[in-house]
């Protein structure tokens, strides 16, 4: 839950949007939370400039469509390294949800959270507490700079693997590998099959499934077999269970 400490004066907040009126939502939204040092930009040439003045911000905002560079080019050289920025900053993504060739490459850039325009004071702050979490993960600059933005168009999906089971969104959890492709109603891949899931994906699976774009069933490759409760004694035989007061 977020508090009104949730930045403190110290922190620095980067928002770069073409349009007005989501720079005051954002304004306001992050006034309720604290009071960080905001610096705005309309152009992702601007946010390069406010990378280069605030190098180490708390949280980068970026809205994808925007004149010249588009917010995943920057996304992407953030997280090939080639900004100012540490590669594992903390990146919010602000699109049309029904622009899935951008969902599909802000996730592949490991973006931290998708909000869908128009934007809602509220939706802003629900994706924080994640977005602001430690213990951020990222790959290999190399991954990052393999990767077209925007990603290639719609594909076949596969089909489950062997044995797939298959759970609701709101039973992902962490850890656990994908049975099949998740790919949304047009066809466009959304993760892939074997993915081992994180804490990042699985809450920007349910940051698009929140703004409306229909997804395909979940399903989890099948577990292995559970170990035994019991476990072996040093002779290598079987411990006997003990009961309780024994």
């Amino acid at each position: 839950m977020l508090g009104p400490e949730t930045f403190a004066v110290t922190d620095c907040v980067i928002a770069i949007d073409d349009e007005l009126f989501s720079r005051q939502v954002l304004a306001r939204t992050l006034e309720r939370v604290g009071h960080p040092r905001l610096l705005q930009g309309d152009s992702a040439i601007a946010g390069r400039e406010l990378l280069q003045r605030c190098p180490a911000p708390r949280l980068l905002i970026l809205d994808h469509d925007m004149p010249g560079e588009t917010g995943l080019e920057l996304l992407k050289a953030i997280r090939c390294g080639t900004t100012s920025a540490a590669r594992d900053l903390p990146v919010m993504i602000l699109s049309g949800i029904d622009d899935e060739q951008v969902v599909r490459a802000a996730i592949a850039l490991d973006v931290d959270a998708f909000v869908a325009k128009p934007l809602m004071a509220e939706g802003l702050r629900s994706r924080l507490p994640m977005v602001l979490a430690p213990n951020r993960d990222v790959k290999p600059q190399a991954a990052y700079a393999a990767l077209v933005t925007p990603a290639p168009g719609p594909r076949m999906p596969l089909p489950p693997c062997r044995g797939a089971i298959e759970v609701k969104l709101e039973e992902l959890r962490v850890f656990q590998t994908l049975g099949a492709d998740i790919h949304s109603a047009a066809g466009t891949l959304v993760a892939t099959q074997g993915t081992i899931v994180s804490s990042r994906l699985l809450s920007v699976l349910h940051d698009i499934h929140a703004a409306g774009m229909k997804l395909s069933p979940v399903y989890l490759q099948p577990p292995r077999l559970a170990p035994s409760l019991a476990p072996p004694s040093r002779t290598g035989q079987p411990a006997r269970m003990m009961r309780p007061g024994s």
